[in-house]
């Protein structure tokens, strides 16, 4: 697995296109469970591309906020090859590495997990990665203020 890994990061880097800066979020509560207002039920990604370098972080909360993996900052890394992510996701619950494609569909990210790298600890305490789904991308906008004649 780590020859396939380190084959996988020499590639060349991505050509010029959409760029997978951003956050995307997947809801993960039941029709039932959203009507009963339940809290939490998400799984967040927030990447950042340079180049064709991934960084960024994952979060995810079952519903009801009994479990939760709050992946902090460089969780996810990975690299660009074409118009698919190929990443690295680290559980910041137990310790769990992953490896994944993500692939932009117009303003969703389909994530897919191929293989766990490493097994988390204790092996009774879910990892709390999402194994697969499609992520709507959130839009951050900036207000710049404007002159005026």
């Amino acid at each position: 697995m780590v020859a396939t890994l380190i084959s996988i990061i020499s590639l060349p880097p991505a050509t010029a296109g959409e760029t997978f800066s951003g956050a995307c979020e997947i809801g993960l509560r039941s029709k039932a469970k959203k009507i009963k207002n339940i809290e939490c039920g998400t799984a967040i990604f927030e990447l950042s591309q340079n180049g064709g370098q991934i960084v960024g972080s994952h979060s995810m909360a079952i519903p009801g906020c009994e479990r939760i993996n709050e992946g902090d900052e460089g969780t996810v890394e990975g690299v660009v090859i074409g118009q698919t992510e190929v990443l690295v996701i680290t559980s910041g619950r137990n310790g769990a590495i992953v490896m994944g494609t993500a692939k932009l569909i117009e303003n969703s990210l389909e994530l897919t997990t191929l293989d766990e790298i490493k097994a988390g600890g204790p092996t009774s305490d879910s990892p709390l990665i999402l194994d697969n789904g499609m992520l709507s991308k959130k839009w951050r906008i900036q207000f710049r203020s404007a002159t005026t004649c």
